[in-house]
């Protein structure tokens, strides 16, 4: 256990404003679903401790400069770890709860703003670009974690060496990270674009047919512009970047387990219009994806009282698809919750 009167700063394995000196450093951390452990060397041996702001002794041990600590029974979200001398204060943050999705939808972003808008939407995580300033990816780290954020940042090797563990980062794009890093932050994720399948996806507008065969192949994300991009990205199993337009199938990807790990089977596919239906469990939309010309209504199966969860037009015959846009429909009607 932590000795009492020992002020121990809280580190976490995905903390901001975090900085290794001399006297204190992070070694390690990982979070998962419902605990944390990290591992700090403080070599003054009286730093405070700090757990989401409050002093924490339970769960921690002290062997010479070096403290260990695993906490337990922690509820999802972000939280943070502090450790306090005279004269400085390292904190970091990360976040505990369900992994990372295989197949996560991430959103490029700037400012707190940004992140807070991303979050709101349901999005899985946010990239910061390369260039910011300290100041600037610390306010930025820390607002995506309270937000249950991941955090990436986008650069090449040079660019993001050693951000994982000064900045808490969850993972780098476009960069591989380093074995000791790895070992030491084994939550971190090494993600890439997949340029050649992202060139293929911008064919998906202007009335071309759906490049469905070259999105299949691969496992690197795909950089999207809208809903029907996204779509069909969803369909396909990738993951990828996201601009706000596609904001309003987020909130339906949250609701839907479907759209986030369900099984698919096509119902429609002449090239230039795909239906897709997808299953997981007893929860099933259909996503029509339109990159023709003209407006485009399906024929297929429909359930009792069709809803397009995107708020597109709805007829007797169906969804009315807008060129270059994507439909979400409820494939059976949600069941009637109402008390008398």
């Amino acid at each position: 256990m932590c000795k009492r009167g020992l002020l121990l700063i809280p580190f976490l394995a995905g903390c901001a404003g975090f900085v290794n000196t001399p006297r204190m450093r992070l070694v390690s951390s990982e979070a998962t679903v419902a605990t944390w452990s990290f591992v700090v060397e403080d070599r003054g041996g009286a730093a405070q401790l700090l757990i989401d702001g409050r002093p924490r002794v339970v769960g921690c041990d002290r062997a010479g400069v070096t403290l260990r600590c695993e906490l337990r029974g922690m509820f999802p979200g972000g939280h943070t770890v502090e450790l306090r001398l005279a004269g400085s204060v390292l904190r970091r943050s990360t976040v505990v709860g369900a992994p990372l999705p295989s197949r996560p939808l991430l959103v490029r972003v700037r400012d707190l703003d940004a992140v807070v808008e991303a979050g709101r939407a349901g999005a899985d995580g946010v990239v910061m670009p390369a260039g910011l300033e300290q100041s600037a990816i610390e306010e930025l780290v820390d607002g995506a974690h309270k937000a249950s954020l991941r955090v990436f940042i986008e650069g090449s090797e040079a660019q993001t060496a050693g951000s994982v563990a000064r900045y808490a980062l969850d993972g780098v794009l476009g960069a591989p990270i380093d074995a000791l890093t790895q070992k030491h932050f084994p939550s971190a994720h090494a993600l890439w674009l997949d340029e050649a399948a992202t060139h293929a996806l911008s064919s998906s507008e202007g009335g071309l047919p759906l490049p469905l065969a070259q999105l299949g192949h691969g496992d690197g994300l795909l950089d999207t512009h809208g809903a029907l991009q996204v779509g069909l990205a969803i369909i396909v199993g990738r993951g990828a970047i996201i601009d706000a337009r596609a904001f309003p199938l987020l909130a339906v990807r949250r609701r839907h387990k479907a759209l986030r790990e369900g099984t698919s089977s096509i119902l429609v596919d002449d090239g230039l219009h795909r239906a897709v239906r997808l299953a997981a469990g007893a929860d099933a939309v259909t996503l029509v994806c339109n990159a023709g010309a003209d407006p485009y209504t399906p024929r297929i199966e429909l359930p009792a009282v069709p809803i397009d969860l995107l708020g597109g037009p709805m007829t007797p015959g169906g969804p009315i698809v807008p060129p270059g846009e994507l439909a979400a429909i409820l494939a059976s009607p949600d069941p009637d919750r109402t008390h008398y």
